[in-house]
């Protein structure tokens, strides 16, 4: 049976169509289109009639790929642009009138675990794992094993959210730099002190900021999700990337091998807020995973 799911994200619209089998996924393609639909969501608090058209056109094509692939079970999810706009059940209202879509808006602590139950459902985690998301518009946080999650939270901190708030400059500016890096490290310490006491096992991410990040370190032309899944990227790798994209102007970084050239204006505040996570909690490496939130939701609704 195939089922399909799409996620309407703050930066992008990303379609898994699934072959499931007794509720589990065989196997699945991935699409993905760019439309920023949460462009200045965090400055006016709606979503603006170009992102929504953006959006929409995303969402046409990909309800007709889906169909066109035998998926009659066609399911959306909304994060965290749509969660944050003050306009969004006129937003869903009107996504749903035009397609055959229902539209689950996930809280942040839904949206975490959809992820988590995403990750586990390709990785054997024989012990406690944090779960890391980081988002166009939010940072999702989850601490547990294959029997239980021990702790969840999600944070309005993502990449195009910290971008608009202090990436002014190309290339980036130091004083800019400095004050994107002090206020996600503020925001970490301030809302992830109660993270309860854990014997630290392996940290992985999933989300844009952090495929990409892996597919520049495998220097990948033409992602490859088998390639990505399960990769691991080290802090000093990571710094070393913040270095180089910190240093390029726009038109720069999006000629870098596995950068998406949609994605070239974000990459750096989504890199810096890895790196603060990596350096707060200890981590030396992370391991990549393109099972996320779509296949969570697969596995869980």
């Amino acid at each position: 049976m195939k089922r399909a799911v799409i996620d309407i994200g703050t930066n992008s619209i990303r379609l898994l169509v699934a072959d499931m089998e007794k509720g589990k996924i065989k196997s699945g393609q991935k699409h993905v289109r760019m439309v920023r639909l949460g462009e200045m969501v965090d400055h006016s608090r709606i979503i603006g009639e170009n992102a929504f058209e953006r959006c929409m056109e995303a969402l046409d094509e990909f309800v007709k790929i889906a169909l066109d692939e035998g998926a009659h079970d066609i399911k959306a999810l909304a994060t965290s642009a749509v969660r944050d706009a003050g306009n969004r059940d006129e937003i869903i209202s009107r996504i749903e009138a035009a397609l055959p879509l229902e539209v689950d808006m996930l809280s942040g602590d839904e949206e975490a675990e959809m992820g988590y139950f995403g990750v586990l459902s390709s990785f054997d985690a024989k012990d406690v794992f944090m779960m890391v998301d980081i988002g166009g518009g939010s940072t999702e946080f989850v601490v547990g094993n294959k029997k239980e999650i021990i702790y969840k939270k999600s944070l309005d901190m993502g990449a195009v959210r910290m971008t608009e708030k202090f990436i002014k400059s190309d290339p980036v500016d130091t004083v800019e730099s400095f004050e994107l890096e002090s206020h996600v490290r503020n925001i970490i310490k301030s809302e992830l002190g109660d993270v309860p006491l854990f014997t630290k096992g392996i940290a992985v991410g999933i989300g844009g900021t952090i495929t990409t990040l892996g597919a520049i370190k495998l220097k990948m032309e033409n992602y490859d999700r088998e390639r990505i899944h399960l990769a691991s990227i080290g802090l000093g790798e990571i710094r070393e990337m913040i270095s180089v994209l910190g240093k390029a102007k726009l038109n720069s970084r999006r000629n870098i091998t596995g950068l998406d050239s949609e994605r070239a204006d974000i990459i750096y505040a989504g890199s810096i807020i890895l790196q603060e996570i990596m350096q707060f909690f200890g981590y030396k490496e992370i391991i990549v995973s393109d099972y996320d939130n779509l296949e969570g939701y697969l596995m869980t609704r």
